[in-house]
């Protein structure tokens, strides 16, 4: 995976990624805004879901939905596994944000 940029705005509840990451991004669901809840941030995707705890900087993502629709479809990669499609990264902030 590339790196990327979580960009927050606090005053207007908004949240994007720079460069755009396609699978992770929040734009793929406009109609479902970000919920900023308490120390956390959490934001649906294509088929997918990711919580990021402000506190710790842990971004936990889960693609299963994404994983078991391929697996419908029959377009699933035999030697993939569903625990493929859910991790967590760290995140760090950039000095002078």
């Amino acid at each position: 995976m590339r790196a990327f940029n979580v960009v927050i705005n606090d005053t207007e509840k908004t949240l994007s990624l720079e460069p755009d990451t396609w699978w992770l991004s929040p734009d793929r669901m406009p109609d479902v805004p970000p919920a900023f809840e308490g120390d956390t941030i959490k934001w649906s995707y294509m088929r997918g879901v990711a919580v990021l705890d402000r506190k710790t900087g842990i971004l936990d993502w889960d693609d299963t939905d994404e994983y078991a629709y391929l697996e419908n479809i029959g377009q699933a990669d035999p030697a993939d596994k569903e625990e493929n499609y859910r991790g967590k990264m760290q995140c760090k902030i950039l000095e002078g944000h």
